[in-house]
């Protein structure tokens, strides 16, 4: 799948319009694409066309009031991790910390273990009951250690899928660990030059792979519905380039 997914991209980007309101387009769907997967997984029942207008910067009685402030919040965090690719910097943890208290609406300057969990709850969803409160900073430092310095496979989504599915396991940032496990998985997939898809999954369906994970520690179900989700978000940028270009 993932020779596709490269072809096709490849494709895009020879196709690519040359005028900015495209890319400004394709910025714009990147955030709302990702914000709107997001909130399916929170389980939150909206229309996609409702978070497109949220992004646009539009009310609607479609949206809780809370995802505004959120998204103005996450807009912030692309554009910080776009800084940060340009840089070519690898990811850390001061990094995701950073990002999770811009999302969280904190202080940049509150201590980075403030925002991680203080307990040891059991996570019903996925059966899951994570490592001791104590040991959380040195194994997530140790992931993304693991992460940066993994050799790479034939399929580069496999790293970040791995990532994703081993933070969200060791459960960091308590009830907001998926919000900020996406988070970190839109930068992994930034960092790899895909434009960020919908992915095909609600709040089951995500807690369905989540489980088979920790179970089994297989991470095909998951990666398989990233890349299908990746290849399509290009196959349809790529339809709107050539139909910009009038081709």
């Amino acid at each position: 799948m993932i020779e596709l997914i490269d072809s096709k991209l490849k494709e895009l980007k020879d196709n690519f319009p040359s005028h900015p309101e495209f890319r400004n387009w394709m910025q714009q769907s990147d955030q709302w694409s990702w914000i709107y997967s997001i909130l399916r997984i929170r389980g939150e029942k909206v229309h996609k066309t409702a978070v497109v207008k949220m992004i646009q910067g539009s009310l609607s009685d479609e949206i809780p009031l809370y995802a505004y402030s959120l998204a103005e919040r996450f807009k912030k965090v692309y554009q910080d991790m776009v800084g940060y690719i340009s840089m070519s910097t690898d990811l850390e943890l001061k990094m995701v910390c950073r990002w999770a208290k811009m999302l969280l609406g904190m202080d940049l300057s509150e201590s980075d273990d403030s925002i991680f969990r203080k307990s040891r709850g059991v996570v019903y969803e996925w059966d899951l009951i994570p490592e001791p409160e104590e040991k959380v900073p040195d194994i997530f430092k140790e992931l993304i250690k693991k992460y940066n310095y993994a050799e790479r496979t034939p399929d580069p989504l496999e790293r970040a899928v791995r990532l994703h599915l081993d933070m969200n396991r060791l459960y960091p940032f308590g009830e907001e660990t998926t919000f900020i496990s996406m988070t970190v998985l839109m930068f992994s997939l930034l960092e790899l030059g895909y434009p960020l898809p919908q992915l095909s999954v609600g709040d089951r369906e995500y807690n369905t792979l989540m489980t088979q994970y920790i179970e089994n520690g297989d991470t095909w179900p998951f990666l398989d519905m990233l890349e299908r989700s990746v290849y399509n978000r290009i196959e349809a940028a790529l339809s709107l380039a050539k139909q910009a270009e009038g081709r």
